[in-house]
Parts: C-alpha cells; structure tokens; sequence
C-alpha cells in the first residue's frame, strides 16, 4: 500500500478515502499512527521513500510486520461421551473452545495439574483437543482447559470425567468369630453377619453361594448374609460373587466357616476356678491330715509311753542287805 509521497518536505497523500480516518500521517518523520487497532489490521506495511535529485532517482523499501493479538474469552469444553465412559471399552474427547482471540495457546490441567506424559493420551496439533484412549479408574477427575495468548489467559469451568469401574479387591468381613485370611471360626449358637465389599462404579450386585458336595446353590442375594451357627455343619464353605451390571465384569472370593464352641475366655477362667475350688480344699485337707497322722505314728514309735516302777518289798530287801 503507498502511504505517502514527499516533494521538497511536503507530504502528498496517496491513501484511499476509506483508510483517511483509519490511518494517520505524522510527517516530518512519516509516523504512522493506525487508530482503533482491530484484528484485520495484523500484517505487513511498507514504506516507499522516493528521493529525485536533478535527472536522479533513488527509491528505498522498509517493511514492518504488525501483530494484533485480540484477548481470550473463556474458553470452554465440550466432552465425548457426554455422561460416563465405561473402562477399558470407550475413548474420551475433550475439546476446547474460544469464542475470539488470536494466536491462542492452549493447556489441559487434571486435579489442577498439567497433565503428565501418558501414551494413552494424544493431543492435537495446537492441544485444543484431547483424546483419552481406553479410559481407565485413574482418569475420574475434573479437567480444565487453560486458553493463553501474549495478552490474556483464561480458565474454562471444570468438566468432570466419570469412569464405571469394577469390581476391584473383593473381600468378605464379619464382626463376629475368630478369622485367619478366608477362615472363620465362629462359635455354636451365634448368629453372624457377614460383610461382603468391592470397589467398584456403579456399586455391585452380590450373591452369595453355598457349596454342598461339590454343588453350588445360591442362597441369598445383596452384600450381606446372615448364618446361625447352630443350623449348619461344622464345616461350611461359601461364596460371595460380585457382578457391575455396566462393565460387564465380575470377580469372587471363597471363605470357610467352622462352627466351634469357643465360649468367653474370662466366663470359662471363672467357671473353671469355681468348680475346681471346693474338690481342691477337700483334697488339701485330706492331705494335711493324713500327714498329721503319719507323722504322729512316727513320733509314737520313736518315743514309746514309759511305765512307772513298782517298789517290790523283797526287792528293796535285797537292795538292803550286806
């Protein structure tokens, strides 16, 4: 575009009528003053300087480059699917959107953090899409895209991530009776409860499984089941069976329960010395006397009972005669 032409220091305009109150011209030096500075005003100008001396003609170019850099609005995200992904069966798309800026850069933050080298995520040329092959647990979470260019950044709102999981680390508990690992030992006449959980998006469905002469018959449904010992033998196995109706996935866990008359420590301590105590005085006291007596028969025939003399006459007679 010609801006302008200098003859002996006086400035000949050459701009269309459009450009007249976009543009203005500061001469002595040729200042370029562009007003109201918009986005389809990014590019290149040059200015033609065009010195004639007699017959001489010098003509000199310098060109410029303008960036206009137009603020960010806040960006936005749009997710595919929308509600929740299914583990290890969907892939995840989120894509972030501005309504104005330029020169946009753009960032993905999970729990507040960039997020990390991973293969199963890709990233579009200028990251405003991300793709989430095969979504896992680990991915649930809040993701934030961050729009930035020289002049502005902005946050998008959080989009969360919902992944259906599961079942993951089935076990079974129980408050009542002794356990060791997948062994209960509960005592005879108790009614126990027992306690089967998994981790797992949705919550599982449970049934719970009794195995009678290698057959298996299930018995009662829901995560807990309830036992009286005194209606089973003594050696009973079970098993808890998990199933998320969503994944499709399933996991169970097998436990034996051992009826046994384990009664209170303490009770039976009590018990034992009350019952044991009067058999242990009787015995005591036998002992003792038939001590004494022993020791008594000793004591006689070591020290027999001595008579008193008679003073026979004719023996005193006889102590008396010379």
């Amino acid at each position: 575009m010609h801006l302008v032409t200098f003859r002996d220091s006086f400035p000949i305009h050459d701009m269309a009528m459009e450009s007249i109150n976009k543009f203005s011209l500061h001469p002595p030096n040729a200042s370029l003053l562009i007003n109201k500075l918009e986005d389809s005003d990014d590019g290149e100008y040059t200015i033609q300087i065009n010195v004639k001396y007699k017959e001489l003609v010098k003509t000199q170019n310098q060109t410029i480059r303008v960036t206009v850099n137009v603020p960010v609005s806040k960006p936005t995200v749009h997710m595919e699917p929308a509600s929740a992904a299914v583990e290890d069966v969907d892939n995840v798309t989120m894509t972030c959107s501005v309504e104005y800026g330029t020169r946009v850069v753009y960032q993905w933050l999970h729990g507040g953090s960039p997020i990390p080298s991973n293969p199963r995520y890709t990233f579009s040329a200028d990251h405003r899409k991300l793709v989430i092959s095969l979504a896992k647990k680990g991915d649930i979470g809040k993701y934030i895209c961050v729009a930035s260019n020289l002049v502005s950044k902005m946050w998008s709102e959080p989009a969360q991530l919902n992944v259906f999981y599961g079942p993951y680390h089935l076990k079974v508990n129980s408050d009542i009776g002794l356990q060791t690992r997948q062994v209960f030992t509960v005592n005879a006449g108790e009614t126990v409860l027992f306690h089967c959980s998994a981790d797992s998006n949705p919550p599982n469905t449970y049934a719970w499984i009794h195995k009678v002469n290698n057959m298996t018959k299930e018995i009662m449904t829901g995560p807990h089941f309830i036992v009286n010992s005194g209606e089973i033998t003594l050696t009973n196995e079970y098993m808890c069976c998990a199933y998320n109706n969503i994944t499709k996935k399933q996991d169970e866990t097998q436990f034996t329960v051992i009826v046994a008359n384990l009664g209170n420590g303490k009770e039976k301590l009590a018990q034992k010395a009350s019952s044991v105590s009067p058999l242990a005085v009787i015995t005591t006291i036998s002992v003792i006397t038939i001590v004494c007596m022993l020791f008594f028969f000793l004591w006689r025939r070591c020290h027999p009972k001595k008579g008193r003399k008679t003073r026979n006459p004719a023996i005193m007679g006889n102590w008396y005669t010379f």
